[in-house]
């Protein structure tokens, strides 16, 4: 994610804590994950996260794609990401 979106996530947080959020849906894409985890971590109500490779883009650029569960894992270890499969370097699916 850029600067600038970090600067967006961090202007949109304290929007986003009287929300009575009660699941957020994110994709498996970095940028999204990212996105989701500036919002949502630490938010109030502590909404589950669902990791579901439906709600990201179609692949049509090469960032679209995504990387394994196993390097998702790593770097966004509050984020369950156990549920998805690499599939032959396609993008992450659900088993």
């Amino acid at each position: 994610m850029s600067e600038s979106g970090h600067e967006q996530v961090r202007q949109a947080r304290p929007t986003l804590a009287d929300v009575p959020v009660e699941i957020v849906i994110v994709s498996p894409l970095t940028r999204a994950l990212q996105t989701a985890l500036g919002l949502f971590g630490g938010h109030p109500r502590a909404p589950p996260m669902l990791v579901a490779h439906l709600a990201r883009e179609r692949v049509e650029n090469s960032c679209d794609v995504g990387r394994s569960p196993a390097l998702l894992a790593a770097e966004f270890p509050s984020a369950d990401v156990a549920h998805l499969v690499a599939s032959g370097g396609k993008p992450s699916v659900l088993t």
